[in-house]
């Protein structure tokens, strides 16, 4: 395995400046960095056309937000038709660190049989402490390293949960495919997770601060990956059910705007029930 075999896929939303760090971590690690633009303000895509200046850098533009797995897959396209290997799918608000590549590189000729890599992921600045190399159950989408026979074989990322929960599921399919996720323990990720908040600690594990509309993704495309895996999977779906009813208490406990994510979380769960999935609808303005 060589660099050049890998092509990074960055989803941007009115990144602003975080994409352009993002991006220009990137440079020089990978084969080719390959942006998929959701729709940004006037600001952000100023930013994107600035990149496109650099050597190996691409952009495609959406005119609407079609969601991260719409972006993703979109993405997968322009790897397969450039005939690249491995796909580093990545968010714009997360940074590399700069031995992040290089560490996946020799894990894999380590284990040539490894085909889905984790990094370590630090999180809001949290200490940067190595951890032990092995399987584990999922990886989140940024820095996740996957080799491209693993979407020929188990399709790409569903677009029809729009935003959140994607790599669960996708890790998930890729399991129950025959394929491990494996985390490197000295290949780090510098994360944002959310805004930053001041839950109690013993709390603050499962915690994130969201907005509404997140939240509503959250529920609506938990109950979706349930529905999806938990004959395959229940033990994951267990635990997963735990965070979400803790995380529930948290937000009654703690949650200054609690009325408007307990909102949001209740669509959520409707929609589940009555088979809506894709983008969250818009309310209806009665004023027309």
């Amino acid at each position: 395995m060589i660099y050049d075999d890998i092509i990074a896929v960055i989803v941007s939303f009115n990144g602003h400046k975080k994409t352009d760090m993002t991006v220009r971590a990137l440079l020089g690690k990978v084969g080719h960095i390959h942006i998929v633009d959701n729709g940004s303000d006037l600001k952000s895509l100023e930013v994107l056309r600035a990149l496109e200046a650099n050597q190996g850098v691409s952009v495609t533009y959406l005119k609407n937000n079609r969601g991260i797995g719409h972006a993703l897959n979109l993405g997968l396209t322009y790897a397969k038709d450039g005939g690249f290997t491995w796909i580093l799918t990545m968010d714009q608000d997360s940074l590399i660190d700069h031995d992040m590549v290089q560490a996946f590189c020799r894990a894999i000729q380590t284990h040539p049989d490894l085909a889905c890599l984790s990094p370590t992921v630090i999180i809001h600045g949290e200490h940067k402490r190595d951890r032990r190399d092995g399987p584990i159950s999922y990886a989140i989408t940024s820095g996740n390293l996957v080799r491209m026979d693993v979407f020929e074989r188990i399709g790409g990322y569903n677009e029809e949960m729009f935003i959140d929960a994607l790599d669960f599921d996708f890790c998930l399919r890729a399991r129950q495919a025959g394929w491990q996720v494996w985390q490197v323990g000295n290949a780090f990720l510098y994360h944002e997770l959310g805004d930053t908040h001041t839950v109690p600690r013993p709390f603050s594990q499962f915690y994130t601060l969201h907005s509404p509309t997140r939240r509503y993704y959250m529920y609506r495309n938990f109950l979706y990956l349930a529905k999806a895996h938990a004959r395959n999977f229940p033990l994951f779906i267990i635990k997963s059910a735990i965070a979400h009813f803790l995380l529930l208490i948290t937000i009654l406990l703690f949650e200054k705007e609690r009325g408007s994510s307990l909102s949001a979380i209740f669509q959520g769960v409707e929609d589940f029930f009555h088979n809506r999935m894709g983008a969250k609808p818009e309310p209806v303005d009665k004023g027309r």
